[in-house]
């Protein structure tokens, strides 16, 4: 988690595990606009445990003054001045030389830096308990951001708006290639994996077990999985009416809202509180298709098992 701040205009910008500076806006993270820059004119990157540039230049870049050699990665230390070009306006001290990392960048002028790591595979923002939105890393190993109604797979360089503030969300795949995914057995199939609701006569209480080949996890008793048997169910009934494909089980989601009774704000907290509650209890399940899959303004239940039983005595949890 390496930061620049150039010395004119006060910007920060966080180094990418490999980071280039230059004029062209298709092939750099940082863009140049002096005369003087190169299309690529400068690279850093993270290698064997530290920070190093090299310089790609005609007219040449410099670390506190000195001119550095062409074609040849040199450390970087902290407190550097690195100039690309001769600009003053082009000068950047070093300030932080962490290790490369996902995570969630805000810098605004005037104020200091705030960072999210995103250390573990899911995250509920900006408050587990009254989450926005939701990061995780979907089934294909990519990071996605759940914001109720919409969803959607983060390029390196998006920005999120948690709680009226823009961040920029930061991919290293470096690190994350070594952070420890949980994965499904490969000899694991979703023919293996059944949930079992256990419902009161008023529908006022939904306990959930789920049973993975022979093993049984119990979620006892949560507000939240009511709205998973309701997806659950439209997709037993679509089966039933001979819906097939992608609209079988799908729900609007202003009218799922409405099934149950609260506005979407509080339907896409349910479902986070699922999806965390699920990963918590089995965490290989970060790495199965989505029990609850979104497609635009629209939700549905995965191809998953289920059954239900009714009035039985439920264990309530604490």
């Amino acid at each position: 988690m390496a930061i620049l701040i150039n010395l004119c205009t006060r910007k920060k910008i966080l180094l990418r595990s490999t980071h280039t500076f230059g004029r062209n806006p298709n092939n750099v993270q940082t863009l140049l606009t002096f005369a003087d820059t190169s299309q690529i004119h400068a690279s850093i990157r993270w290698n064997k445990g530290q920070w190093e540039i090299i310089d790609h230049s005609r007219n040449g870049s410099s670390i506190d003054g000195e001119r550095l050699p062409g074609n040849t990665w040199v450390k970087i230390e902290i407190d550097n001045l690195i100039q690309f070009g001769q600009d003053a306006a082009s000068l950047w001290q070093v300030i932080n030389l962490d290790a490369p990392a996902t995570l969630l960048f805000h810098d605004q002028a005037g104020t200091e830096s705030r960072i999210i790591p995103l250390d573990t595979p899911h995250h509920f923002l900006p408050d587990e308990n009254e989450p926005e939105l939701a990061l995780y890393i979907s089934s294909a190993g990519n990071w996605a951001l759940d914001q109720g109604e919409h969803q959607r797979v983060l390029d390196d360089g998006d920005l999120i708006e948690i709680a009226g503030q823009k961040w920029e969300f930061v991919c290293s795949p470096v690190v994350q290639a070594t952070a420890e995914i949980p994965s499904i057995d490969s000899g694991l199939n979703l023919h293996q994996i059944t949930l079992h609701f256990n419902v009161s006569q008023d529908e006022e209480r939904v306990s959930l077990k789920i049973t993975v080949a022979d093993q049984v996890y119990d979620l006892h008793e949560r507000v939240h999985h009511y709205a998973v048997l309701l997806l659950a169910r439209q997709r037993q009934s679509d089966a039933n009416l001979k819906i097939v494909g992608e609209k079988q089980g799908l729900l609007e989601f202003k009218k799922f809202s409405k099934m149950l009774g609260l506005d979407p704000a509080h339907v896409n907290i349910h479902i986070h509180r699922f999806r965390q509650q699920l990963f918590q209890t089995i965490p290989e399940a970060s790495a199965w298709p989505g029990l609850i899959e979104r497609q635009k303004s629209s939700v549905r239940f995965g191809s998953f098992k289920f059954k239900e039983t009714r009035g039985l005595s439920m264990h309530i949890a604490p």
